[in-house]
């Protein structure tokens, strides 16, 4: 079964484009007066966001209750990049809770959607490490330590990490 975010808007209550590649529809997963999903065409897949909370899972499942999703034996195995992203949304989440800092809802929604997968690439390990390299990158350069251009390059390379999973490294 091939789906498109275009099918899919259209089939649904108050469906309409936004942008190219882009719409929003009533949400199947609860009762919708005006349009709260997001729906988008990236590449060969259809992303899915409900901007009322409602989880993934929750929506996917209304929608192969209605035709439009294909079951889970047609689908695609998660390719490993997406596993990479999934483990790493679980890790940021768990290194957020275990330093007390609470979880945004976007940190909640990738955590609530990546364990749905059921993958995870990054370990706790992995992420716990850049987020202390980079809070010791940051005192020791507020002391007035001059860094090397490698550990710029690394405190870089780590500080994106921790940004794109929502790890909050001042402490």
């Amino acid at each position: 079964m091939e789906i498109s975010a275009e099918s899919i808007a259209g089939s649904l209550d108050k469906g309409r484009r936004v942008k190219a590649n882009s719409y929003t529809a009533c949400c199947p997963a609860h009762s919708d007066k005006s349009p709260s999903l997001s729906i988008t065409q990236s590449a060969d897949k259809v992303l899915l966001y409900c901007h009322s909370g409602c989880r993934q899972d929750d929506v996917i499942d209304a929608l192969r209750s209605r035709g439009l999703w294909p079951d889970k034996q047609e689908q695609k195995a998660l390719t490993t990049e997406e596993d990479k992203w999934n483990e790493a949304y679980i890790s940021a989440y768990l290194q957020a809770r275990a330093m007390g800092v609470p979880p945004s809802t976007k940190q909640e929604q990738r955590y609530r959607n990546a364990m749905s997968a059921k993958h995870y690439p990054y370990t706790y390990e992995e992420l716990e490490y850049a987020n202390l390299w980079c809070v010791t990158y940051r005192d020791n350069t507020k002391k007035g330590y001059t860094p090397t251009p490698e550990e710029d390059a690394k405190f870089r390379k780590y500080s994106d990490l921790c940004y794109r999973e929502g790890v909050a490294y001042a402490q």
